[in-house]
């Protein structure tokens, strides 16, 4: 797998081209090539630095391509509102 190369290019790319460029129809299959890469080494180690431009590359092209995402929901328990009330008057 060339994730390494695939993946910089990848995400030079999608900070270089203009938003009309980013749609283009082999801007899209590079980033399906990237996640097919991700797929097929899931099972091995590779190296960190790789994997982040990556990752940050297809992250840039959700981005730029179908907005922000959503927050991600909080795991820990919603405070009762007297506890929060209490907690900003002090």
């Amino acid at each position: 797998m060339r994730i390494s190369t695939t993946g910089h290019a990848f995400e030079f790319l999608n900070i270089a081209l203009s938003d009309e460029e980013l749609r283009e129809p082999w801007v899209t299959r590079a980033a399906m090539h990237l996640l097919d890469c991700f797929e097929k080494t899931q099972d091995f180690d590779l190296e960190c630095g790789a994997l982040y431009h990556a990752a940050h590359g297809l992250d840039l092209y959700r981005t730029r391509r179908f907005g922000a995402r959503p927050p991600i929901p909080s795991s820990e328990p919603a405070k009762p509102a007297a506890e929060t009330a209490a907690a900003t008057s002090q």
